[in-house]
């Protein structure tokens, strides 16, 4: 906790600090990955994360809740958290759209991975097959999930970022409708 406190507090432009985590097993034993390892956030990415952290983070989620801590300020933009929206991606994707993201690549905590994980760092490493329509309708969420996103950053204002950012979202709204669309059509 310190050490993200520590990243927050050496810079005003920064809303977020975050780092890595172990993956351990049921006993608190390390299975041999990080978080970031498991999701393929390598040093290109993390450099990315570092200087372009909205970029990174409209192509998926690589910062978890727990991982993180952010300035109370925050808040007033990010909550509520909007429907079908994970909670750490979405206080993650506000953070990279107001500010800088403070990167610790150094794993400060324990994840425990077990065989029915819910999140993204699936344990076995492997992501289930999916039939086409689940496909399509886990597309579609998303490009609606995208869609809130831009109908509460419309509220912010109107400064450049915001503007800039509004622009990317209904990009990542229109590429996950697309992609529904072809998992629909033989």
């Amino acid at each position: 906790l310190s050490r993200l406190a520590d990243g927050l507090l050496h810079s005003d432009g920064t809303a977020l600090a975050c780092s890595d985590s172990d993956l351990i097993d049921e006993t608190g034993a390390r299975v041999g990955w990080t978080a970031w390892e498991r999701m393929g956030v390598g040093r290109k990415k993390l450099r990315t994360l570092r200087e372009k952290p909205f970029g990174l983070l409209l192509h998926g989620p690589c910062i978890t809740g727990m991982t993180m801590m952010f300035r109370a300020d925050l808040r007033s933009r990010a909550l509520p958290i909007p429907e079908g929206w994970p909670h750490d991606a979405w206080i993650a994707m506000v953070a990279s759209i107001v500010s800088d993201i403070k990167v610790i690549p150094d794993c400060l905590s324990g994840y425990r991975v077990h065989p029915n994980q819910l999140t993204y760092v699936p344990a076995s490493g492997r992501k289930p097959w999916e039939p086409l329509a689940m496909r399509s309708a886990r597309y579609l969420e998303g490009a609606r999930r995208y869609q809130k996103a831009i109908e509460r950053v419309r509220r912010w204002g109107d400064d450049l970022p915001t503007m800039d950012a509004i622009r990317h979202l209904d990009g990542k709204a229109g590429f996950m409708l697309a992609r529904s669309r072809i998992y629909q059509s033989r």
